[in-house]
């Protein structure tokens, strides 16, 4: 899938003022992990159009690494 980096972009932020800043990374990428999936149910599509690769401890993509040192609300 083509990912939307503007998407994931506003996911994290999304997330990270929903918990007044005060968040994990992996905390972050379960949520937005959850989102899209709630939006595949619904909508039959994901918002972020990221290809997740799944762990032991839950889906990762080395995208969110990038998307997190290239946000502003991150630093």
């Amino acid at each position: 899938m083509a990912m939307s980096l503007e998407k994931l972009s506003e996911c994290l932020i999304f997330f990270v003022f929903r918990h007044s800043g005060r968040i994990q990374r992996t905390k972050l990428i379960k949520l937005v992990y959850l989102a899209d999936m709630l939006s595949y149910q619904r909508r039959g599509r994901i918002i972020t159009e990221i290809d997740y690769i799944y762990y032991d401890y839950g889906p990762w993509s080395p995208i969110f690494y990038g998307a997190l040192e290239s946000s502003p609300v991150m630093r």
